[in-house]
């Protein structure tokens, strides 16, 4: 017996195995405004399998990009990362005062090939928790762009909280004395 394929079912991406999000809730999520967008670009292809470039932008700013995006859990697990990589390669190296900065092209090289995913499976995440239905698209919208899209605030906080607790950092030798 030959299984039949439903026309009207959602593609399936094939390293997940899960549904792919219609187009206006992948839109709704990445609050853009047009199928010609970045991540609509990406996620919404003929093939139903989304295409997964670099993302260069985290390259340089590295967690922002991730508190940016809401990505909160995986942007505090980067930055406990990156602390305790840079701590470890200081203690290891300590007569190389510059040898802590090694972490940051170790940890945003592989990053660089993966947020876009990361991207991609909070937003699958996000969209199949959204208690309104397709069905009703204005509701559904507004709900999934209120979690999806970009926050400053995430950005702020990071920037602001770095440089405290370098500060503090920088105090600690000071203190002890």
């Amino acid at each position: 017996m030959s299984e039949t394929t439903n026309p009207y079912q959602a593609p399936v991406a094939p390293e997940t195995n899960e549904p792919m999000p219609e187009k206006a809730d992948i839109l709704a999520f990445a609050n853009e405004t047009s199928p010609e967008d970045y991540y609509a670009k990406q996620w919404i292809t003929e093939s139903g399998t989304p295409r997964f470039k670099p993302n260069f932008a985290v390259a340089f700013v590295g967690a922002n990009w991730l508190f940016f995006r809401k990505q909160y859990l995986a942007a505090f697990v980067f930055l406990a990362a990156e602390f305790a990589l840079s701590f470890a390669i200081g203690y290891l190296f300590p007569e190389k005062y510059w040898s802590g900065f090694l972490a940051i092209p170790l940890l945003r090289t592989p990053l660089i090939f993966v947020a876009n995913r990361l991207y991609l499976h909070s937003a699958r995440q996000t969209i199949a928790r959204c208690p309104h239905p397709q069905t009703d698209p204005e509701p559904r919208a507004a709900w999934l762009q209120k979690r999806g899209g970009t926050s400053m605030v995430g950005v702020i906080a990071n920037i602001v909280g770095t440089m405290i607790l370098n500060s503090g950092i920088t105090m600690l030798p000071m203190i002890a004395k």
